[in-house]
Formats: C-alpha cells, structure tokens, sequence
C-alpha cells in the first residue's frame, strides 16, 4: 500500500509532463515535426514493450522487478540525456536557428 502510494504523485507528474516535454522536443524539427513525433513514439514504444517484457519474466508476486526497472530506466534515461548535453554543447542555438530560417524561408 505504502508503494502505491508514492507511486501515485510519480505517476501523476509523469502524465503532465511527458506531452510537454514532447512538444519541445519537436520544436526544433518545424515542417518535419510530424516525423519526429512518429519516430518518437515507435522509439518510445519499442523500449516499452522490450522493458515490460524483461518485467514481466521477472516478476514474481511482488513490486521488486518494478522497483529494480524504474531505477534502471532512470538510471538509462540520466546517462543518455547527459550524453546529449554533452554532445549538442553550444552547438544547439545554431541548429535551432538553422532550423528557424529554413522553415520561414519555405
């Protein structure tokens, strides 16, 4: 009960956020934001169904497959963003720009 819970207010933030931070996401993509949103969602959902299946063989009666799983996935999800950043640097205004001036010129 106590899982549930604290599970609650996550899972409740995560639904408000998630729409979000996908609109900003497609942003940078302008007349190609359709793509980006369909490439989006099948990345999305083929990392959930191959994450629930792992889940669903290993669980067993009780919410520790759970716990181990969310932690993973937030584990992948900090290194992968901090990937990103690292990546992107302060090259990111001139793709946004690049981006913006494509678009308006079209």
């Amino acid at each position: 009960m106590l899982f549930a819970i604290g599970l609650a207010p996550v899972l409740a933030i995560h639904n408000v956020l998630n729409p979000n931070l996908n609109s900003a996401a497609m942003r940078p993509l302008g007349a190609m934001a359709g793509t980006g949103a369909a490439v989006l969602g099948t990345i999305s959902m083929g990392f959930g169904a191959l994450i629930g299946a792992v889940l669903d063989h290993a669980y067993d009666g009780g919410v520790t497959p759970l716990c181990i799983g969310f932690f993973a996935a937030g584990a992948i999800t900090f290194v992968a963003v901090r990937a990103a950043h690292a990546s992107v640097g302060s090259g990111q205004r001139a793709v946004v720009e690049t981006t913006r001036s494509s678009t308006t010129a079209s």
